[in-house]
């Protein structure tokens, strides 16, 4: 899966397993409604064979809640040029297809960000599919309303989903908190909170998982 291609089969407790997170997408969204009635769907992703191998499950996801994908489109992102001209044409080929529901499968947000400017100079707006990959609450505060409105996403990581976060786990919040204000680094901010809470989670992890297997590991 995308966990074992990409950091050589590593658990790591703040990443969602790729082919779960395809399995869920769809349906997850469906449960919000977010497709409603007449949704012609298209999806974007990013060009890789990890991404690939994931995308290829999404047509059965959708077809599991009586849905089928009408368009989808891979876009290289090594090069920011060559990659804002790919979303340009993609962005024009949805719109001449009435694509009016829009997943986008992304790396850091770069798709949803070279989107939401296309799209803008387009006057498109359809409804954006989001997950915690595309930084909704980073998007949300550096995107104009409109490109977000009506959008839906699925997220398993809070601080990144949304700007008020729910305090979900507070003493592991005030564990990971206190450890690095005894190092005189602040976790104020969207951005701070979400690399400092995800690298603090795989550290609290497999100590935890050491103590319990050795009984000597100690941070």
């Amino acid at each position: 899966d995308m966990l074992t291609s990409s950091v050589g089969g590593f658990y790591l407790p703040d990443i969602a397993d790729g082919q779960r997170i395809m399995q869920d997408w769809a349906p997850a969204l469906n449960q919000m409604d977010y497709f409603g009635s007449g949704a012609k769907v298209g999806l974007i992703a990013v060009e890789d064979p990890i991404y690939q191998k994931l995308e290829a499950a999404l047509p059965a996801s959708l077809e599991s809640i009586g849905l089928s994908l009408a368009a989808s489109a891979e876009i290289s992102i090594t090069d920011t040029s060559a990659a804002a001209s790919q979303m340009a044409s993609v962005v024009l080929s949805f719109k001449n297809q009435g694509i009016n529901h829009v997943m986008i499968m992304d790396d850091a947000a770069e798709l949803f960000y070279l989107f939401a400017e296309a799209a803008e100079s387009e006057n498109y707006f359809p409804r954006i599919g989001l997950d915690t990959v595309n930084l909704p609450a980073y998007m949300a505060e550096n995107l104009p309303a409109k490109e977000l409105a009506d959008s839906l996403g699925v997220g398993w990581l809070p601080e990144i989903d949304t700007n008020d976060p729910p305090d979900a786990n507070p003493t592991a919040d005030n564990l990971c908190t206190s450890m690095y204000s005894a190092e005189g680094i602040s976790l104020a901010g969207t951005n701070n909170a979400e690399v400092g809470f995800a690298a603090c989670s795989v550290v609290l992890f497999f100590k935890d998982a050491f103590e319990r297997e050795i009984g000597r590991a100690h941070v």
